[in-house]
């Protein structure tokens, strides 16, 4: 093994353009000393794997009580959420095998309408009273999502339901109202951002009041359904 000295000496002589015979000669070495010397990389010792890391104990405790936390709100159940609430140390993989092994899978959520049986007795009331339909205006608002689908999937127990209630949900998106005339026209705005109650009254004081009035003049129905902004003092 050469010192450190012969090796400084002779990688500078090589990056001058010095062959290896000259190398030889000035350091009193052999040609294949000068030459591995010049050569050498240091190798790269991988460093070993250390154990996989695994939700037991304790930590198993506050992920099932997360878990129920997060259910009792309505909200989805992910990994995400129970790492953040948790403080676990761990991988996304690593919580979701967790999960698993605890008896949870994700499924997207059954779609359930409320107030389903308002709106069957009032449709029901409708067809027996004769109800006149040449004077009844349609409306309603639907809401398109800019960051994907409004799916709901989340993590529950093997054999429970999961089940989605239809409500207005917070993110990106448009709203589009839309009201149906009997004739077949349909007039409509395009909201960006959140219905809020004071927007839904300039709709019926500037759109849908003056159109129906035009039409009908005072005696119309007006249907809409059972949204907070349908059901607020301003609007009532």
């Amino acid at each position: 093994m050469q010192s450190i000295d012969i090796k400084i000496v002779d990688q500078r002589m090589r990056t001058e353009g010095k062959s290896f015979v000259d190398i030889l000669e000035a350091l009193d070495i052999t040609r294949h000393s000068a030459r591995n010397i010049c050569n050498y990389q240091p190798k790269i010792i991988k460093r070993k794997r250390s154990p996989k890391v695994k939700i037991t104990g304790f930590r198993t405790y506050l992920v099932h009580r997360e878990i129920q936390n997060i259910k009792k709100y309505g909200e989805k159940v992910t990994t995400t959420k129970l790492i953040r609430n948790c403080n676990l140390d761990v991988s996304k993989s690593t919580c979701w095998k967790a999960i698993n092994r605890f008896g949870y899978k994700c499924v997207n959520a059954k779609v359930q309408i409320q107030h389903k049986e308002e709106r069957v007795k009032c449709i029901t009331d409708w067809l027996t009273e004769n109800h006149n339909w040449n004077k009844t205006v349609f409306s309603d608002e639907k809401r398109f999502s800019l960051d994907g689908p409004d799916s709901w999937y989340t993590y529950v127990k093997t054999g429970e339901t999961n089940i989605q209630q239809i409500r207005q949900c917070e993110g990106g998106g448009i709203l589009v109202w839309a009201m149906v005339m009997p004739n077949g026209l349909i007039s409509h705005r395009i909201i960006r951002g959140m219905l809020e109650a004071s927007d839904y009254l300039c709709i019926l004081k500037e759109q849908s009041i003056p159109i129906m009035k035009l039409n009908f003049g005072d005696n119309f129905c007006y249907q809409q359904d059972n949204a907070s902004v349908h059901q607020a003092k301003v609007s009532l």
